[in-house]
């Protein structure tokens, strides 16, 4: 009987001891704020809000509203630069950006495209019966565009899985797009031409535009719409030919100026210079991951 006084006993004790005991809520370290044994004086730290100093690397998406505005080399990524609208360029670019404050930021972007076709052959004249025994022909054309962008961030609304961060802000654009072709013809009389060709195109733009974030911790998925931008393109549709030709040994060479919009017509000075203002339609699609 006494023994079972005992045993009695010290179930009632272990009981109410258990019974006080603090309930497991999960296997969190130790005096963490994840820890419900302790208690932070502070905040707990946002990593939803930026700040002066974070960075972040980003990339830009550009889809417009009317496909036939945008460059065809883009589109069809085929070998021939046809335009230089800078903003419009701007397909799928790379961007770094740096908070200058808790509201504001500047992002830098490029936009890179290289191409680079050569081809010699001799023509065997038993199997295609020609005049012209040897062909050469290298075409050299880059597009290097450039991106730099202000924004202001006005309010950013808290949600459980995210927030919004709702934006303004201005970019402007710049490029350079050289371009050169050669031109060897051989025949078999000896006679030959050569063609050299060479275009240069620059140009700017400004635009404006408000946009929005969907902010998680370290990442962000956005879109922006752009409002009203500028474009000035310089030296586009502009070609410098030089050409060397020798025909029953007479050599005669010639340089001149040729415009893409008059086919046909020697310039010996062509000044030429494009200019567009005009709404800009599309949007620009991003995501960005951050860091400090």
């Amino acid at each position: 009987m006494k023994n079972y006084f005992i045993l009695l006993t010290l179930s009632v004790i272990i009981g109410i001891a258990e019974s006080q005991a603090q309930v497991d809520y999960g296997n969190f370290e130790r005096y963490t704020q994840y820890d419900l044994d302790y208690l932070s004086d502070g905040e707990i730290p946002n990593y939803r809000l930026r700040h002066k100093g974070d960075k972040a690397l980003s990339l830009y998406f550009f889809a417009p509203m009317d496909y036939s505005e945008l460059n065809s080399d883009i589109v069809s990524d085929s070998t021939t630069i046809i335009d230089n609208k800078h903003r419009v360029t701007e397909r799928l670019v790379p961007n770094y950006r740096y908070y200058l404050s808790d509201k504001s930021n500047l992002t830098f972007g490029i936009y890179f495209k290289r191409t680079n076709i050569k081809y010699e052959g001799e023509i065997d004249t038993t199997i295609a019966p020609s005049l012209t025994i040897a062909e050469k022909e290298q075409i050299k054309r880059t597009g290097i565009y450039g991106r730099i962008g202000y924004d202001y961030h006005l309010s950013q609304p808290s949600y459980r899985l995210f927030d919004l961060d709702f934006y303004v802000g201005s970019a402007i654009s710049f490029g350079y797009a050289p371009s050169k072709s050669i031109n060897e013809t051989d025949f078999s009389n000896g006679d030959y031409v050569r063609i050299t060709t060479k275009g240069n195109s620059i140009g700017y733009g400004l635009d404006l535009y408000g946009g929005i974030n969907f902010q998680f911790d370290n990442f962000s998925a956005g879109i922006e719409v752009i409002a009203l931008g500028f474009d000035s393109n310089r030296g586009v549709g502009k070609t410098n030919v030089k050409s060397e030709t020798s025909i029953a040994g007479i050599t005669e060479e010639n340089e001149y100026y040729t415009y893409d919009q008059n086919p046909g017509v020697a310039y010996s000075k062509l000044n030429l210079s494009r200019n567009l203002t005009s709404m800009y339609r599309g949007i620009r699609l991003s995501v960005a991951y951050y860091f400090q």
